[in-house]
């Protein structure tokens, strides 16, 4: 029998969430929804809705008329609300409500766990309490409910006043709740968490460090993540505290987490982000790697209140050592331009490669580099797995070096000739 199911979001990351639960799944009916009407995922399901997926009342319209089953979505919060308001109108199972709202707003997450580092809420420019906060502090702005690292800005006191008004408004205009948020800059290991939570116990979780670049241009976007087993114990213990505060303070039932933490040299753990979704970025696929649970499955079954069976993923190889790279536009190693393809030469050491290819594919056919704005600029992506230690940089450094990124006319689209990073 034929089941018609809701996705909400329609970028290349989340077509492949579709294209998953299309494959094992043969019996669904995808019903996608996006904004944008040529989003990638417009011409490849079985119906499409250019809709604001914000836009609740519209939505469940739709869900009605086609009497879906479920619904769910990837990588984006802005679906959770809405998905939530859906549930309980058809009888879908819930997450918690405390869990949407710490998700959709950075100031609500923070507050709710009783996180110490201070951070401000502002719904206009407050220069007077700015220039105090910088006499003691760096400081970065970012928007109360946004997403993909838009609208974040590192200031200090040598930066132009005249830049800090601009930068604050442009975060009032990109946040959906039009506040925006002042932390004080924490220096320290930034750590992705991605944990499954099943009967409020934690089931699952894996940290990774991330490594971002610090420049204007890019601040805050990831260039390598990279997994070690947890092997960090100390820190492991650590997240492994804040995630039964997230259970108990947000109510949570079952979940996938994506939250975010900065690692001081004090050996202090502070929350920088908290999110429940299955995350982008490829984080997903290093979850898979490290512990062979899809949770692109996981994600599905949920929706439905279905049984997990997770002893079907316990003969996925795992590995012990991974790294995703990011290879980009400005501050990245390439120029700006339309890709046509990549070669590797002879000398490519490919042997420890899971994975690798374009990062967001677009919807008009051209696979175009630019300067780095938010985390879907990100181009190229290579995802290192082995089960010994391994030097990640040396390997994709030479694989670079190595191989050709050509654009359209066969011009190389290599900035520079060799990774630093």
């Amino acid at each position: 029998m034929i089941k018609n199911y809701m996705v909400l979001g329609g970028s290349y990351e989340q077509y492949v969430y579709i294209s998953y639960l299309k494959n094992e799944y043969k019996n669904l009916n995808i019903i996608c929804l996006d904004q944008n009407k040529h989003c990638f995922s417009s011409n490849k399901v079985d119906i499409f809705y250019p809709i604001d997926i914000k836009n609740k009342i519209k939505v469940l319209k739709i869900a009605k008329k086609y009497k879906i089953s479920g619904l769910s979505s990837v990588i984006t919060e802005h679906a959770q609300s809405t998905i939530q308001f859906i549930s309980k109108k058809m009888g879908f199972p819930l997450t918690s409500n405390e869990s949407v709202r710490a998700t959709n707003s950075k100031s609500y997450a923070k507050s709710k766990i009783l996180e110490k580092n201070f951070f401000v809420k502002l719904k206009k420019n407050n220069t007077k309490l700015i220039n105090k906060l910088l006499r003691e502090n760096d400081l970065v702005i970012k928007p109360d409910i946004s997403s993909g690292q838009r609208g974040l800005t590192k200031v200090s006191k040598y930066t132009n006043p005249k830049i800090i008004i601009k930068k604050i408004n442009e975060a009032i205009k990109l946040s959906a709740n039009k506040n925006v948020i002042i932390e004080k800059y924490l220096k320290g290991t930034e750590v992705n968490v991605v944990a499954l939570i099943l009967d409020k116990k934690i089931h699952k979780f894996i940290f990774s460090k991330r490594l971002k670049f610090n420049s204007s241009n890019g601040f805050g976007i990831v260039y390598r993540h990279e997994y070690s087993n947890n092997e960090n114990l100390l820190l492991k213990e650590k997240i492994k505290e804040y995630l039964k505060k997230f259970i108990e303070r947000y109510k949570l039932n079952n979940a996938v987490l994506f939250p975010q933490f900065i690692f001081d040299k004090s050996n202090k753990l502070s929350l920088i982000e908290y999110g429940e979704r299955v995350p982008g970025g490829k984080n997903m696929e290093m979850f898979f790697y490290s512990t062979g649970i899809n949770l692109y499955d996981v994600n599905y079954r949920l929706s439905l209140n279905l049984n997990l069976n997770l002893r079907k993923f316990k003969k996925n190889k795992k590995y012990k050592f991974i790294s995703i790279d990011f290879l980009n536009g400005k501050p990245g190693p390439l120029k700006n331009g339309k890709f046509k393809e990549i070669k590797f030469s002879k000398n490519s050491n490919l042997e420890n490669i899971i994975e690798h290819g374009v990062f967001d594919f677009k919807e008009d056919g051209y696979q175009e580099i630019k300067n780095l704005k938010t985390s879907i600029d990100r181009f190229y992506y290579f995802i290192t797995g082995s089960n010994i230690r391994f030097n990640f940089k040396d390997n994709i450094s030479k694989i670079f070096k190595n191989s050709s990124f050509l654009d359209i006319k066969k011009r190389s689209l290599k900035r520079i000739s060799i990774l630093n990073k």
